[in-house]
């Protein structure tokens, strides 16, 4: 085949996995809010685990098929670099925030086992299964496209990241997003995997449920 069919042949996958992940989302969604579940942490997780489920084999198959969107390796340096970035833009947005994030709170008000279940959905789960998607496979097929303009493309991705954080509501949390998006994936294009972006985003993940918690409890 040509490069040209290839690239044909890539791209439905790195545009057709992220359109799957959202068909995902509206399907939970409507099965949760039709009265399958009510409380909002354990509609997030079904839908994390139903994601990780689809989506993870979904990634090994086409990383076994084309040898891309490999683990990648990792790097202190990047890491340190991240902490450093990520610590004055969650302070930030703390204080930048004056609405509380209702989504949030109720997330994080369950029971003991909902609470582990929240934690394991957005701790480990739901930073692999993005990561996948958005710094992976999105991310791929725009530079596939547009090599040369890999700023353009990670700004995409990250807008786009954003935006389908359907659930946060303040401008200051959606303008973090962005940044950290931008972060992760700068990471990804340094480190040449999803390892390192992943990683990083279960830091980010975990951070951010214990500044909750703390401000609940």
């Amino acid at each position: 085949m040509s490069n040209y069919t290839i690239r044909l042949a890539q791209s439905l996958w790195y545009f057709g996995m992220p359109t799957l992940w959202y068909g995902l989302s509206i399907f939970t969604g409507i099965w949760v809010y039709n009265g399958t579940f009510i409380n909002p942490a354990y509609s997030f997780v079904l839908f994390v685990l139903i994601s990780f489920i689809i989506i993870t084999p979904c990634w090994l198959l086409y990383k076994e098929k084309y040898g891309t969107l490999t683990i990648g390796r990792f790097s202190g340096k990047l890491m340190l670099q991240f902490v450093a970035v990520l610590a004055p833009v969650l302070i930030l947005t703390n204080l930048m925030t004056t609405e509380e994030n209702n989504w949030f709170l109720q997330v994080i008000d369950s029971s003991v086992k909902g609470w582990l279940a929240v934690i394991l959905a957005m701790v480990f789960f739901a930073p692999i299964v993005e990561e996948i998607i958005f710094r992976g496979f999105l991310l791929q097929g725009f530079l596939i496209w547009l090599p040369n303009n890999r700023l353009a493309c990670c700004v995409l991705v990250s807008l786009i990241f954003s935006a389908a954080h359907v659930q946060y509501k303040s401008n200051a949390i959606i303008a973090e997003l962005i940044i950290l998006s931008l972060f992760f994936c700068y990471v990804r294009i340094i480190s040449k995997g999803l390892l390192m972006p992943v990683l990083c985003h279960m830091l980010t993940n975990a951070i951010i449920l214990l500044w909750y918690y703390l401000g609940v409890v």
